[in-house]
Parts: structure tokens; sequence; C-alpha cells
């Protein structure tokens, strides 16, 4: 049928994984990333550290994520380059 839509895909609790990006230097944490389900997504990730001027390692997640900032800290700028994302962070 035409007006048929595909269903959502449906999170499940037991698919959550949680990941800390933190500095590589100063260890703070800097960004907080939840697997919210198994998919064929892959994201290589440096985040930029507002505290010491230094990054995080180079993280590489597969999944569907949500990411959430610690409390003290916003998403300045978010961008691709050489397939990996750069995240630069701000202090509140």
């Amino acid at each position: 049928m035409e007006n048929e839509k595909e269903p959502k895909p449906t999170i499940k609790t037991e698919d959550f994984e949680d990941h800390t990006i933190k500095c590589a230097d100063c260890e703070k944490d800097l960004l907080y990333m939840v697997r919210v389900r198994p998919s064929e997504k892959n994201y290589k990730i440096i985040v930029k550290c507002p505290f010491c001027e230094s990054e995080s390692w180079l993280v590489e997640l597969t999944g569907d994520y949500f990411q959430k900032t610690p409390k003290s800290l916003l998403i300045e700028e978010m961008y691709e380059e050489n397939d990996v994302l750069l995240i630069i962070m701000k202090r509140r």
C-alpha cells in the first residue's frame, strides 16, 4: 500500500552503551556518547580540549549515537576533516 510507512527503528535499553571521550593530556571528560542501537554507521572523532588546549585520542565508534556535553562545556564547532569528525569544545 502507498500510505504504509516504514516502521521506525526501536530503541532498546539493552543496546545502550556509554562512551566517555576524555582529553589525552589532562584526562578531563570532554563528551559523552551513548550508543542507542547497533548499526553500520562508523564514526571517527577527535574532541579539542578547552582546559589545556590539547585534544582527545582518536575514538572510533560504530552504531547510532546520541551525544551529551559535561555540564561545564558546550560544543562550539563541529566539522569533518579527512573522514574524522572534529569537535571543538568551549567552557560555559
